[in-house]
């Protein structure tokens, strides 16, 4: 290439070099051009060239199985490519997309070599990118994804802050054991005779309790999580054994991503607190490592689902421009056509779900009910009610036996006339209120449609009328799980709140069975009706195109006529 040092001082990886070898670096250097929407690289192919893009921009993918590719970040002007092959001596881990028109500059293996060994400050900056990026190919282990979902990343805090942080608390607890400790120093004196292993349970008590407060600590410190997706931010925190909460962010509702160093301590352990806002809230977590590569991640992975959705866009005009141009008719179905197949289910495999559930899926909406708990709860009023009249009355026939006497006692006391008064007084009452209690119950529903999120409480015999709220489920920011205590934990029941960008529209589904799976259904429908708006905006471009189109065609024609005419004419 021509010997223009400015312009290679301009790249950041060679701005330090001195002249000599700048004039080094350009005589390796070859020049390349990739036209949008075409490979540069390939994952799991040679890794045979080093890039460095001059002009452009890039896309970087990672296949995670056939059907799972997920885009990792995006390159600009200046940034390289293609190094952790060359370093590590295997096939490239990625595939590199040009996403506009992108030149380079490019370096063959050999000449990689020599440059690294001949040029430390670029060997030092190239191999420090290369461990950087080779976490973003780490497939983390986190339960509960979807099938088309993978974990890119999982945080859990640090545990030196621990440290510190816990002092308030042990101060007090370790107070209690050091009261402990001297109580069974001076027991020995007092109840030796009395109670001789006295000064040994203190003693072990103490240590027992020593060792409860330090392992609650440590498990409540190090059982939270924060997890990226392809798709999504989850937040999981969980308060011992008593209670659990799960924040999710969709990745394209992300506004905006912030660092907080506390001070110089944290700076050089390299922990920092990392908050995602959005539109409806802030989500935070606190004492991670490497919080500023966590963030550039999240950056990027918003960045490229918008790529995603360009990408999907272009394929899906090619597609219609295809079957337009095209003569014979294509039976190949556009991009916008291909949605993710429902596989039916078996009708009495949905009613066993449901009725396990409390879940109901119906023509494309999701019903969900408050956990049978609650019904059980709501029974109990019914049940003592029939209980205490199953044992008030055999006493009170034992206490009318000596007043009623001849053919009245035989009606009342041992006739049909005392079993109707059973039924009539105690049964029937009993059971009309279980079944006004089925009915409040029932009433109190949550649904989920194609576009809305609906919180419906119905009172029986249309008493009271009906209190409904909604919200458009595109308005939808956070979904967050409240799983309040152990006695919830243990029958896998929670809060579900959604929390949308307008105010006092937030909506809570309380009290319904597994929590988590309705916060995916939620999720999903939300994920599908964003694929179908992006989907209906393409339409409507693609009509607005081939209107221009034809109108260009139509002026074409009538420009050419009128240019026909007039040198005929003359």
């Amino acid at each position: 290439m021509a010997k223009d040092y400015d312009r290679l001082k301009a790249i950041p990886l060679f701005a330090s070099l001195r002249e000599a070898d700048l004039q080094y670096v350009g005589d390796i250097l070859q020049e390349g051009f990739c036209p949008a929407g075409t490979f540069i690289i390939q994952q799991d192919g040679p890794s045979d060239k080093f890039f460095i893009i001059v002009d452009g921009e890039v896309s970087v993918l990672h296949s995670y199985g056939p059907d799972v590719r997920v885009g990792i970040r995006t390159l600009k002007k200046y940034d390289f490519f293609g190094e952790s092959g060359l370093l590590q001596g295997r096939p490239r881990d990625a595939t590199v997309e040009a996403i506009s028109g992108t030149a380079y500059f490019y370096v063959e293996k050999p000449q990689f070599d020599e440059m690294l060994a001949r040029l430390p400050s670029v060997k030092e900056q190239i191999e420090a990118a290369s461990a950087r990026r080779s976490k973003a190919f780490r497939l983390a282990s986190f339960k509960g994804l979807g099938p088309d979902e993978v974990a890119l990343w999982v945080a859990q805090r640090n545990l030196i802050p621990l440290i510190w942080q816990s002092l308030p608390g042990l101060v007090i607890w370790n107070s209690l054991v050091v009261a402990l400790a001297v109580l069974a120093f001076f027991s020995t004196s007092i109840w030796r005779e009395q109670w001789p292993a006295l000064p040994w349970l203190l003693g072990a008590g103490a240590v027992v309790m020593f060792t409860l407060v330090w392992a609650w600590y440590l498990v409540d410190w190090t059982n939270d999580y924060l997890v990226l997706t392809n798709r999504r931010i989850i937040y999981k925190e969980v308060f011992g054994f008593l209670r659990e909460t799960r924040q999710e962010i969709p990745i394209e509702a992300v506004q905006n991503v912030l660092l907080e160093i506390r001070g110089p301590i944290f700076k050089l352990l390299d922990l920092a607190d990392i908050s995602v806002q959005t539109i409806g809230g802030r989500l935070k977590f606190e004492h991670i490592r490497d919080a500023e590569d966590l963030m550039d991640r999240i950056l990027d992975r918003r960045d490229m689902l918008k790529l995603e959705a360009k990408g999907v866009e272009r394929d899906a005009i090619s597609q219609e421009l295809q079957k337009a141009l095209s003569p014979v008719p294509s039976t190949q179905k556009s991009a916008w056509d291909i949605l993710p197949a429902v596989v039916p289910k078996p009708a009495w495999l949905e009613r066993l779900r449901a009725s396990r559930q409390m879940r109901l899926e119906k023509t494309g909406e999701i019903t969900w009910r408050r956990h049978w708990l609650f019904l059980a709860k709501r029974m109990v009023g019914p049940f003592v009610y029939l209980l205490l009249g199953i044992v008030a009355i055999p006493a009170g026939r034992l206490l009318a036996e000596p007043v009623i006497h001849g053919r009245l006692a035989d009606l009342v006391i041992r006739g049909p006339l005392g079993w109707l008064l059973v039924l009539l007084v105690v049964i029937v009452p009993a059971f009309l209120w279980a079944l006004w209690e089925y009915a409040v119950w029932g009433g109190d529903i949550y649904t989920l449609t194609d576009d809305r999120i609906i919180d419906i409480e119905r009172f029986p015999l249309g008493l009271r009328g009906e209190k409904r709220r909604e919200s458009q489920l595109d308005r939808i920011q956070d979904i967050d799980v409240d799983i309040p205590n152990v006695f919830s934990r243990f029958f896998n029941m929670g809060d579900v709140k959604i929390k949308t960008g307008a105010a006092g529209s937030d909506l809570t589904f309380r009290g319904v069975a597994d929590p988590y799976s309705v916060q995916r259904d939620v999720f999903h429908r939300l994920a599908k009706l964003r694929r179908k708006e992006e989907e209906r905006q393409r339409r409507q471009r693609f009509q607005e195109m081939i209107t221009w189109l034809t109108v260009y065609d139509k002026l074409k024609v009538a420009t050419s006529s009128g240019s026909g005419e007039t040198e005929t004419s003359s």
